[in-house]
């Protein structure tokens, strides 16, 4: 979600007193002193930390190329150096004084209206960042043609562009569908349940913002596909002088409201219901394990495969559940008692994970504005230890066969690679160099899966965790992301885009990567066709058998997991 400040609440700003602003934002602590570089080009002037010189050269570029992609498409030329801030990490994009208000994690960056600012944290993709860059940009161009003049045109404006349309457009611009929300949009059209335009004028009237994304995009690319290109940037001037969105849409397309949102609606169901006809439903041959509301980390499955440490939903806040997984019952809360003591709050994007031995569970959580791994012992009931690494963030965690060595996916300086990390030690180790992220240990060999960006997609690679030798898989070209192993380490598993569609694809090494003459072969494991199945992350049980007969005392090797209350 980005961040939008409407006309109402930049008046309401202005009109507050300074005292007012200060107490407003009285709970934003500054941890991480930035020391500030500019980089100056034709259209920008890009703000970064000393130590992201690539960093910013590349988001730089990314920057000019959106700007001639955008004023291209809406005929209009920014006539100021537009700031562009880019922050090394999304902790450090949380403490911009840029404005007051408090950062959510699930805010990608936001453009700033009196003064056109760009702020933008690095995520760890390149291509992520290209998008959010252009999206952002799109609101500076937007502002630019609405209010030229700064507050004196937003005053005099009579009518003030609906959400669908600023959020709209943005999205639109960047030509890119994000996956998950393509497949949710999917789900939406299905089940029936778009919403009205009435709701997507503001974001707050709609229960699911990330979706109101998705459906705005598809509006703006209906009115480009059935009205003409050329549309988008006339309905954008129409607005500066409109008294009335119907009167605004009239005459930019010279059709009504209802008009253009029936046909809309009937442009997407003539595209997805045959979609969904090729492809099973969720529930068609799978069974809901987890009832209860889950983040979009994945599981970790312990070694016997009848226990799952899963991020859940409990009284309104992340918790990290400890479950048996052949019917989702929870055994305790693992982290219950510890937000605000302990932590400042769990991970939104790494999941748990298992060791080999069953021992432990390691969990990622936010402490001050640093990552800090926190180490469980499941058959203690107790915390082990919290151990801070020198990372910018950690997006994503696993043991090796040895239980006491971690493989992170970690942030550092703009950079996304992947470190050893020694738990008894606590040294930590850079193996890879790049772009690589989501590393995934082999239950067999002393292999490490993991995935690198290069270019516009994404690929799969395995590597030598002796040598760190690492190649890539002979795969098609398809965008690939969260690897896992089966547990005889044949198989790799991941996520696979085809058919703008994530769905779970194995990958048989056979006889190995490298090693005799047969090559690694890729092959579809799921084919559904809603998002609520199919995420971003994945995770294989060991033993599907075992785990629907196992009890957890089972699979304790020494002490009953279970034996302690549940909290």
């Amino acid at each position: 979600m980005r961040y939008f400040l409407t006309l109402l609440s930049i008046i309401l700003l202005l009109a507050s007193s300074v005292s007012a602003q200060n107490e407003f934002g009285k709970n934003k602590v500054r941890y991480n002193k930035v020391d500030w570089k500019v980089l100056k080009t034709e259209h920008f002037e890009v703000h970064h930390d000393k130590k992201t010189e690539n960093l910013a050269r590349m988001a730089a570029s990314m920057a000019e190329e959106a700007y001639a992609s955008i004023s291209q498409s809406l005929r209009h030329q920014v006539t100021n150096p537009i700031p562009f801030i880019i922050f090394k990490s999304h902790y450090d994009f949380q403490q911009t004084n840029v404005i007051t208000e408090l950062i959510s994690p699930g805010v990608g960056g936001f453009s700033e209206v009196m003064k056109f600012r760009m702020v933008i944290p690095f995520m760890g993709s390149f291509v992520q960042l290209k998008k959010v860059i252009t999206h952002e940009l799109t609101h500076v161009f937007t502002y630019d043609v609405l209010y030229p003049d700064g507050l004196e045109s937003m005053l005099s404006v009579s009518a003030i562009p609906p959400m669908w349309f600023m959020e709209g457009l943005a999205e639109y611009e960047t030509g890119i569908f994000d996956p998950m929300g393509h497949m949710m949009l999917v789900d939406t059209v299905v089940e029936n349940c778009l919403d009205h335009l009435e709701h997507l004028t503001d974001f707050g009237m709609t229960d699911n913002v990330f979706l109101a994304y998705q459906e705005s995009h598809s509006l703006l690319q209906y009115i480009a596909q059935t009205y003409g290109e050329e549309k988008v940037s006339i309905l954008l001037r129409k607005f500066k002088k409109s008294t009335g969105l119907d009167e605004t849409i009239k005459k930019a397309l010279g059709v009504d409201t209802n008009t253009l949102e029936t046909g809309w609606i009937k442009a997407l169901r003539q595209v997805y219901y045959p979609e969904v006809a090729i492809r099973k439903l969720a529930d068609d041959d799978n069974k809901q394990i987890f009832n209860q509301k889950i983040i979009p980390a994945a599981p970790a499955f312990s070694p016997g495969g009848d226990l799952a440490a899963v991020t859940v939903i409990r009284d309104g806040i992340p918790c990290l559940a400890l479950m048996k997984s052949v019917d989702g019952t929870v055994i305790r809360y693992i982290t219950e008692g510890m937000r605000g003591i302990r932590f400042d709050e769990l991970s939104f994007k790494a999941g748990p994970a298992y060791s080999r031995d069953g021992s432990r569970i390691a969990f990622i959580a936010k402490c001050k504005a640093k990552d800090v791994i926190f180490l469980w012992d499941v058959f203690e009931d107790r915390l082990l230890k919290t151990m801070s690494v020198d990372l910018d963030n950690i997006s994503s965690l696993c043991f090796a066969q040895d239980s006491d060595t971690i493989l992170l996916g970690g942030l550092k300086n703009g950079e996304s690679n992947v470190y050893r990390f020694n738990i008894t030690t606590q040294g930590l180790e850079q193996i890879t160099h790049g772009m690589n992220r989501q590393p995934a240990y082999s239950p067999v060999r002393n292999e490490i899966a993991f995935i690198r960006e290069q270019g516009t997609t994404t690929e799969l690679f395995v590597m030598d965790a002796s040598t760190l030798e690492a190649k890539k898989l002979p795969l098609p070209c398809l965008p690939k992301i969260d690897p896992f192993w089966s547990p005889d380490g044949n198989i790799v598993y991941c996520s696979c885009l085809s058919n703008k569609v994530y769905n779970i694809w194995a990958v048989n090494l056979q006889a190995g990567v490298g090693a005799g003459s047969k090559p690694a072969a890729l092959f579809p494991q799921t084919e559904v066709s809603q998002q609520k199945t199919v995420g971003a992350d994945l995770r294989v049980c060991p033993d599907k058998q075992k785990a629907e007969t196992q009890t957890p005392s089972s699979a304790s090797p020494s002490k009953n997991p279970s034996s302690s209350p549940s909290a």
